[in-house]
């Protein structure tokens, strides 16, 4: 089986204990463990796959935690950094009665992830790459390395998913930076996995199928554009449909989008010949199928990484 590496924030989620209340109003907070790459890799994991982890995180007892919460559920930890300088990264959020979120962001440790600080012998031995882009292409020391370790990713031909995670909190009055980025980001990855208002806006498209076809031209193979509880718009060239999902009863959609693409990122370890994907449609309906359910099953419960489904979970509402 293959191996995924990923390269982003590891964070604190502090979700409102109260559902349907603001941030303003809201006094108290549940602590999680979160963060897009971790979250995908849990969900890697826990449904049998190897993931490993490069990331930083603060030398403090919220560092401690988010450690020891991802070995928990199977990530190696090998290449997260305890920073003596730098606080652990938090997100607060709160949740409408629907289960949709509202962010605020206080940025720490991860801002400062090293390259020079990765182990190039697992990176060598990983054949899958995924980049979860949330706060990885703002700049800085961490844009520097997530633009090394891709282009090392490029130069060894590595099978490249990028998810560009779209958070308006960061980058406010720089969102054609965002754009910019992700287009380039895009050129060079095999499979880009995005929500609609993502779709829209890296590809300045408003109808779905002709901005699944704008990021295609973008240089990309596959395009995922994920529709909520009504499934997925999978696109390649001269293929396009609509994968649909199941119905589940919404506690916390924050990690929805990560269990998709790590569950995309375990089938995708299974396959004798990651070309595979490219070639039968088939195949990859049965595949985004199967990453519809997880995102839906990681809907039922509260917090990203705990919401991450096993494969027995999937395995019973396949059954259905």
């Amino acid at each position: 089986m293959r191996k995924v590496f990923a390269l982003g924030e590891l964070l604190i989620d502090f979700m409102a204990a109260r559902r349907d209340v603001s941030l303003t109003d809201c006094d108290t907070y549940i602590k999680k463990a979160g963060g897009a790459p971790p979250n995908a890799l849990a969900a890697l994991c826990k449904l049998g796959g190897t993931g490993y982890l490069a990331s930083n995180v603060g030398n403090d007892p919220f560092g401690r935690f988010l450690i020891e919460q991802c070995k928990i559920n199977g990530i190696d930890t090998s290449m997260v950094e305890m920073d003596k300088v730098h606080f652990t990264s938090c997100a607060f959020v709160s949740l409408t009665k629907s289960g949709e979120r509202d962010f605020i962001f206080a940025r720490g440790a991860d801002e400062h992830i090293d390259f020079s600080n990765l182990n190039m012998d697992i990176l060598s031995k990983c054949e899958i790459f995924h980049f979860g882009a949330a706060t990885g292409l703002l700049g800085g020391k961490t844009y520097q390395a997530y633009m090394k370790a891709l282009d090392m990713a490029v130069g060894k031909d590595k099978f490249i998913v990028f998810d560009p995670n779209y958070r308006q909190d960061f980058w406010k009055t720089r969102t054609d930076e965002f754009i910019e980025k992700s287009r380039k980001m895009i050129a060079k990855s095999h499979v880009i996995k995005t929500s609609e208002e993502e779709a829209r806006l890296i590809s300045g498209k408003t109808d779905l199928e002709e901005a699944a076809n704008e990021l295609l031209n973008f240089g990309t193979k596959i395009v995922l554009i994920t529709l909520s509880d009504k499934g997925c718009l999978v696109a390649k060239k001269e293929y396009m449909k609509t994968v649909p999902s199941i119905k589940v009863n919404c506690v916390d959609s924050t990690g929805a989008g990560d269990a998709f693409i790590g569950a995309f990122l375990y089938r995708l370890t299974m396959l004798d010949d990651l070309n595979e994907i490219f070639n039968d449609c088939n195949l990859l309906e049965k595949i985004v199928l199967f990453s519809n359910k997880a995102g839906a099953i990681c809907c039922t419960k509260l917090g990203a990484i705990e919401g991450m489904p096993t494969r027995q979970d999937i395995d019973i509402y396949m059954s259905k």
